[in-house]
């Protein structure tokens, strides 16, 4: 329409286009979005492009589980991750009795810091995350301080979480699967398995009942 305008002037009185008439008549040639019935959203997908829900019944109903599978498995084992901690005892050969279980109490990062600070005067020989990663903080030979009166024949389990609320599926996927490894190395039943509060039952009450029986069941 702006170049219609032009020509009309131009042709009928040797003159080009007012500046405010051809303001307007552009304006004119615009798309309205404010008329409702006119309504475009140009930067909006069209609705055969947009991003389908997820279909459980396809994908399975946990689709976080599978990724987190993938990322914490290297060759079809669990990728451990080597951390250090200044709290423990220096060993060479010991007899390993027990694998104690135990729950952190708390977020793993800040007990993974915890486990690190040689003012708190304990460890864990490993310390499985909410994410599923395990972090071994020291050799299976050397001596955590995570069970008095128990440490010197066992390697300590910690998982990142509490006593009363479920540990998370991955988490205990790889924190079983690190178990079984664990057993098979040393020749010990499932019968060794123990949790921190069976061995200390006036102070502790980790990994939880709910915990352990989903752990044991992993194992299987």
């Amino acid at each position: 329409m702006a170049l219609d305008i032009y020509k009309i002037f131009r042709t009928a009185f040797g003159i080009g286009v007012p500046g405010s008439l051809l303001l307007i008549a552009t304006s004119l040639n615009r798309p309205s979005y404010n008329n409702k019935q006119n309504e475009k959203t140009p930067y909006s997908l069209p609705a055969s492009k947009k991003p389908e829900p997820i279909d459980e019944k396809k994908q399975g109903p946990n689709v976080e589980l599978k990724f987190q599978k993938q990322f914490c498995y290297r060759n079809g084992q669990p990728v451990i991750e080597r951390e250090t901690t200044p709290n423990y005892t220096a060993g060479n050969k010991r007899d390993i009795s027990f694998i104690v279980l135990h729950t952190t109490e708390g977020k793993g990062n800040e007990a993974l810091t915890w486990l690190k600070n040689p003012k708190s005067r304990v460890s864990a020989h490993y310390l499985i995350m909410e994410d599923g990663r395990i972090i071994q903080l020291l050799g299976e030979k050397d001596v955590a301080w995570h069970c008095r009166g128990y440490n010197k024949r066992s390697i300590g389990i910690e998982f990142a979480g509490f006593y009363d609320r479920p540990l998370g599926d991955i988490q205990v996927k790889l924190g079983a699967e690190l178990i079984k490894n664990i057993l098979k190395k040393y020749g010990l039943g499932k019968g060794s398995i123990k949790t921190h509060s069976e061995l200390d039952p006036k102070r502790r009450k980790d990994p939880g009942k709910g915990n352990l029986e989903k752990i044991l069941k992993g194992i299987n």
